[in-house]
């Protein structure tokens, strides 16, 4: 039984053939193709729309994007500070909420009182068309958090305390116009 070469792939731009071979080659045939599978791409920009390429960690995934719209509501998602009485801060905290006031009031009458939670210091808001939106960029932020930052988590969307830095900041929001593009 013969198999195609990756010119082969690479001639007939056969992205979907190469891409099998990609998710079945053993580790060291792996880098090999993944290189066709990204020429092929980019003689296709289309690829890069539907695939995304990790060169650090040899992968290609599909990207799916489904969407479901079940309201038009405005809201948001947040990152705060939780203090203590002493101004000390506690967590951070990533959420989403239809209306951030209401949401942070919550939090102080009731949310975190075995943490001695006293005030919230809001770091940044987000403002999105929908609350599935919303949800799709908090649960991106925490990712981030989780994946780039060195700090413990803990249940209800919690951190221990950190300062975002300008580079977090610039990920946070490269996420929102992210999302806004999808919406």
């Amino acid at each position: 039984m013969s198999y195609k070469s990756c010119t082969d792939y690479i001639r007939n731009n056969d992205f979907i053939g190469a891409k099998e071979r990609f998710d079945k080659s053993y580790t060291n045939w792996r880098k090999h193709w993944f290189d066709t599978c990204y020429e092929i791409a980019t003689r296709n920009p289309q690829y890069f729309e539907k695939y995304l390429f990790n060169e650090e960690e040899l992968t290609i995934i599909k990207v799916k994007v489904v969407v479901k719209y079940t309201d038009t509501a405005p809201s948001h998602t947040y990152l705060i500070d939780l203090l203590n009485e002493k101004e000390e801060k506690v967590f951070t905290k990533v959420g989403k909420a239809d209306i951030v006031d209401k949401r942070l009031n919550q939090i102080l009458r009731k949310g975190y009182r075995e943490a001695e939670v006293e005030d919230v210091n809001i770091l940044k808001v987000f403002d999105l068309p929908s609350d599935d939106l919303a949800e799709a960029l908090e649960s991106l932020i925490k990712y981030y958090i989780k994946k780039n930052k060195n700090v413990g988590y803990y249940p209800q969307d919690r951190f221990t305390p950190f300062i975002p830095s300008v580079e977090d900041y610039e990920e946070f929001e490269r996420l929102y116009n992210l999302i806004l593009s999808v919406a």
